[in-house]
């Protein structure tokens, strides 16, 4: 049977509301009920907003007042590493 968007986004949903849990497995478990593919894409969309969510948490400034340098991911391909 193929996976529903509509399931994924609310489990997906419903489980980053609960972003203090401590363990989200029981929370998982009970709402995929063996369902891999549900799981496996819910999984790695709370990844995505984890990652999503340390970058946005950053601070625009660092400890010596000065804004950090950002580069493109296109930049470093084209110019290689950057100094």
């Amino acid at each position: 049977m193929p996976l529903n968007p509509k399931r994924v986004q609310d489990v997906f949903l419903e489980a980053a509301s609960y972003h203090d849990l401590a363990d989200p497995t029981a929370f998982l478990d009970r709402e995929c009920m063996g369902d891999t593919d549900l799981r496996q894409r819910v999984e790695a969309l709370l990844k995505a907003h984890d990652r999503f969510n340390d970058f946005v948490n950053q601070p625009l400034f660092g400890p010596d007042g000065r804004a950090p340098r950002f580069y493109a991911v296109s930049d470093t391909r084209r110019w290689g590493t950057i100094n």
